[in-house]
């Protein structure tokens, strides 16, 4: 998988709540949590 791929993956799976946090009560899907992330570098 590429970096560009799992980005997307880690993106997308916070997006649609397939992750949660350490105690499973957090909602991670907004924007805030997801966003920020950026691949730089090849």
């Amino acid at each position: 998988m590429s970096k560009s791929a799992a980005l997307r993956e880690a993106q997308l799976a916070l997006l649609y709540g397939r992750i949660k946090d350490e105690n499973g009560k957090s909602d991670l899907r907004p924007p805030t949590f997801w966003a920020p992330y950026v691949l730089m570098g090849n």
